[in-house]
């Protein structure tokens, strides 16, 4: 279900540094350049950035009980 909702997005603007951790920068930089709604992750408090972009950050618990595949 998710993966057909996906799409390949392309990034144009770099805003690097966002995260403590570098290998996270892409992953904010695609949602940010796919306004996308959120971005799940175990790792929260390395996507606090997301939300400067209006993008909310989800673990994946929340993600399931969002689209209601667990309640």
């Amino acid at each position: 279900m998710i993966y057909s909702e996906s799409h390949r997005q392309f990034v144009w603007f770099s805003w690097r540094p966002l995260s403590p951790d570098p290998g996270d920068d892409a992953i904010l930089e695609a949602a940010i350049a796919g306004r996308c709604d959120f971005v799940v992750s175990f790792n929260e408090r390395h996507m606090r950035a997301a939300r400067e972009f209006g993008v909310e950050v989800l673990n994946p618990g929340d993600l399931l009980k969002l689209i209601g595949e667990i309640k």
